[in-house]
């Protein structure tokens, strides 16, 4: 994929995680930006920054070869993620919270099954 890339996207892309190979997992540097902007909502609660975290938090989920529970931490925070009026403790916290959960379920790769696919029992 990145070998067909015009030079001034792949920088970009490799900011944003996208344009790593599908099998590797995320690392910390790579989730960084999702969680600055998931706890920049949190704590600004404006339209800009939450809007940013949704973005972010969104890309999560298309990629392949994260734990189904990195997918549901970006899920939660895609839906959780917008301003309101007066800031609520436990909306801070709840984004507080996806944040770091995305920062330690996303960094490993989803556990091999026990079965192979078609549901046959390996010999």
């Amino acid at each position: 994929m990145t070998a067909q890339l015009p030079g001034a996207l792949l920088p970009l892309l490799l900011m944003a995680g996208v344009a790593q190979a599908p099998g590797e997992p995320l690392t910390r540097a790579d989730l960084r930006p999702v969680y600055d902007a998931v706890v920049a909502c949190a704590q600004g609660n404006d339209e800009a920054s939450c809007q940013q975290a949704r973005q972010r938090a969104d890309r999560l989920l298309d990629r392949q070869f994260v734990t189904a529970l990195c997918k549901d931490n970006a899920f939660a925070v895609t839906v959780r993620a917008v301003p309101v009026v007066g800031n609520p403790y436990e909306r801070r916290e709840d984004l507080l919270r996806r944040a770091d959960e995305l920062m330690a379920t996303c960094t490993a790769k989803e556990p091999p099954s026990a079965q192979p696919p078609g549901g046959q029992k390996r010999p």
